[in-house]
């Protein structure tokens, strides 16, 4: 299983390759909502379908719990996508 590690709180958290990947994209447009549609096809390269939104989204909870010492960073913007808060936000 290919993980990745970031710190939380000064501890090391390994994110399993799809969490990884999603926090990576929303890492580059920290600050800015980065679309469902874009997001699945950085991550999973294909387009978004009933299938992919919901695999997305449950990644997504995942990834939350998976940083929840960060405080919820994740953030969801209905209907358009997802957002990375930035420290100055939080």
């Amino acid at each position: 299983m290919d993980r990745w590690c970031v710190r939380v709180d000064g501890l090391p958290v390994y994110l399993p390759q799809r969490q990884r990947d999603i926090l990576v994209v929303l890492a580059r447009h920290a600050g800015h909502v980065v679309s469902y549609e874009r997001i699945i096809r950085d991550v999973w390269d294909m387009r978004r379908t009933p299938r992919s939104y919901a695999t997305l989204i449950e990644t997504t909870k995942r990834l939350r719990r998976t940083l929840e010492g960060a405080g919820n960073r994740v953030a969801t913007v209905t209907g358009h996508g997802l957002l990375l808060l930035t420290e100055d936000a939080v």
